[in-house]
C-alpha cells in the first residue's frame, strides 16, 4: 500500500500547495477505495524522498529562518478568494426542485426498467457445472445484456404522487412539478455512431433446487453512443446541461488496454440562483496504448476560469477485458514521464514533472526499505527527488518562487536505534528558507482559510439537510 501512496506523491503536493483545499481525495483505478489526504493532517501521508546532495535533509525544516510572510499571505489570500468563488446558496433552487422526488411511487419506473432489462437479455447457450464441498453443484447458465439507449426510453410524468409512463418516445424523459409549482423535467438524448463495448460479467442466483445452486451468468455490453446530451428545466429555465462526446473506435468490443484506447470531452454548466453560472469543462480525457494517459479539466464561475489543471503520463496498461474482473495490478512501471500543472485564479502556478514514474517509486521503496539507515535512507530519497522537478510561481510569472520537494527525517527512535521516513517540504526562492508542510500549512498558519473551508462545508451540509425537510 506504501507503493500506491508513492505513486500519488506529486498529485497530493500539488492540492496541497494550492491553498484552496483543505482536502485531497484521489480516486485511480486499480487502487481500490479513494485516498484522502486532509492538508491540516498532512503528517499521515507517508512519502519517502530528499535531495540527493543533502541539502533538505535536516531534522529541523525551518533551518533557523524567519516565516516568507508575503507568500503566506498570497497564499492564504488566493487560498480564500478561491473558496468565496464557490456558494452553497448557487444550488439551493436545484436542491429544493428534487426535494420531493423520494415520495412520489416509483413503482411504474422500475416495472419499465425490468421490462427494458428483458428485452436486451438473450441466451448464449452455454451451460456447465461445477462441484463444491459437501456435495453441492453449481449449475451456470450464460447469458448476454447488451444496454443501448435506444431500448431505455420513454416519456414519465408524475400524477397523483405516481410516476406513470405518458409516451414512448426517441429519448428520456421525466416530468415533475416541484414544490414552487414549477414544472421540471430531466432529459437525456444520445445521437452519433455506436460500439459494443464488454463492461463487467456478473453471476445472478437464481436459487436452489435440491443441492444445486442455480447461476444465471451475466456478460454485460455497452452499446456506447458518440454523444449523449443531459438537461434539467425549471419553469422552462435550463438550469443544469451537460454535454458527452465519447471516442471508443481503437476499442474492440473485447478490449485491451495494451494495443487500444479511448477518449472523451465533457462540458457541463450549471445556473446559480441568483443568476450566472458555473462551467465545468474536460477539454480531453483518455487513454492510449503506446501514448498513455491524460487529461485537461477547467473549471469557471461566470466566466472567470477559477481553475486549471492537466496532466498526462506516458505508459502502457495490460489490462482487458477479460483480465479486468480480476482487478488487475497497476504497477507504477507500467508508467514513463508524467507531467502534471495546475492554476488557482491565474494567481498561483503549480508545475510538475517526473522524469520516469516507476524509478521514481522504486527509489522511494527503497528508502522505506532502509528506514533504519540514516545515510542509505537519505541516498535513496535523494534519487528519487532527482526524478521529480516541481515549482510554483505567482501570478503567470517565469520566476519561480519556491519549490516542492521531499526530506528524510527521524520519524522515532529507542535507545541508539532510529527510524527514518521523508516528508514533504516546501522552498522558498525569496530567502531559501524550507518547511515541512504540516509545519507551513498548519491550522493556526492558515487558519482564515480552514474557516473559510469549515463554513463552505457546513453550508452545503445544511443545504442537504434542507432537502430532507
Amino acid at each position: 500500500m506504501k507503493t500506491y501512496r508513492h505513486f500519488l506523491t506529486v498529485a497530493a503536493l500539488m492540492a496541497v500547495m494550492s491553498a484552496s483545499a483543505q482536502g485531497v481525495r484521489i480516486y485511480l483505478k486499480g487502487f481500490g477505495s479513494p485516498i484522502d489526504y486532509p492538508a491540516s493532517q498532512i503528517e499521515k501521508i507517508e512519502f519517502y524522498p530528499a535531495e540527493e546532495d543533502n541539502n533538505n535533509n535536516n531534522d529541523n525544516p525551518n533551518q533557523g529562518n524567519e516565516d516568507p510572510t508575503e507568500d503566506k499571505k498570497f497564499l492564504e489570500e488566493t487560498g480564500i478568494q478561491f473558496l468565496n468563488q464557490v456558494k452553497a446558496s448557487d444550488f439551493r433552487n436545484i436542491t429544493k426542485s428534487v426535494s420531493k422526488l423520494d415520495e412520489y411511487d416509483a413503482d411504474a419506473l422500475e416495472d419499465w426498467s425490468e421490462d427494458c432489462l428483458n428485452a436486451v437479455k438473450t441466451a448464449l447457450g452455454g451451460s456447465y457445472t461445477e462441484e463444491g464441498k459437501y456435495g453441492y453443484i453449481y449449475q451456470y447458465t450464460d447469458y448476454k445484456y447488451l444496454l443501448k439507449a435506444s431500448t431505455f426510453t420513454g416519456h414519465f410524468i408524475v400524477r397523483n404522487n405516481k410516476w406513470v409512463k405518458e409516451s414512448d418516445a426517441n429519448d428520456l424523459q421525466f416530468t415533475f412539478t416541484d414544490s414552487n409549482g414549477k414544472v421540471c423535467v430531466a432529459r437525456v438524448t444520445t445521437s452519433g455512431s455506436t460500439k459494443n463495448i464488454h463492461v463487467v460479467d456478473d453471476d445472478d442466483s437464481q436459487g436452489w433446487n435440491g443441492n444445486i445452486r442455480n447461476y444465471d451468468r451475466n456478460k454485460y455490453y455497452i452499446d456506447v453512443p458518440s454523444h449523449i446530451e443531459a438537461t434539467y428545466t425549471m419553469g422552462g429555465k435550463e438550469m443544469v446541461s451537460v454535454s458527452v462526446d465519447i471516442d471508443v473506435s481503437a476499442l474492440g468490443e473485447e478490449w485491451d488496454l495494451s494495443s487500444q484506447g479511448a477518449s472523451t470531452s465533457v462540458y457541463a454548466r450549471v445556473s446559480k440562483e441568483s443568476g450566472g453560472q458555473y462551467d465545468i469543462v474536460v477539454n480531453r480525457a483518455g487513454y492510449y496504448a503506446g501514448s498513455g494517459a491524460y487529461v485537461d479539466f477547467s473549471l469557471s464561475n461566470d466566466g472567470q476560469v477559477i481553475l486549471t489543471a492537466e496532466a498526462t503520463a506516458a505508459g502502457t496498461l495490460n489490462v482487458n477485458s477479460k483480465n479486468v474482473y480480476d482487478e488487475p495490478e497497476i504497477a507504477p512501471e507500467d508508467f514513463g514521464a508524467a507531467s502534471a500543472n495546475v492554476d488557482i485564479l491565474g494567481r498561483v502556478q503549480v508545475k510538475s514533472t517526473i522524469n520516469n514514474v516507476g524509478n521514481f517509486v522504486k527509489y522511494l521503496q527503497d528508502a522505506d526499505d532502509k528506514d533504519d539507515d540514516k545515510s542509505e535512507h537519505r541516498r535513496m530519497v535523494g534519487r528519487a527527488n532527482s526524478e521529480l522537478n516541481a515549482e510554483f510561481f505567482y501570478n503567470g510569472g517565469s520566476d519561480s518562487r519556491g519549490t516542492l520537494a521531499m526530506e528524510s527525517f527521524e520519524r522515532d527512535s529507542w535507545g541508539s536505534k532510529k527510524r527514518y521516513e521523508a516528508r514533504p517540504i516546501i522552498t522558498f526562492t525569496s530567502d531559501g528558507s524550507s518547511y515541512a508542510f504540516d509545519t507551513y500549512f498548519s491550522e493556526d498558519a492558515f487558519h482564515t482559510v480552514v474557516d473559510t473551508y469549515k463554513n463552505l462545508v457546513d453550508d452545503f451540509n445544511d443545504l442537504l439537510k434542507s432537502r430532507k425537510k
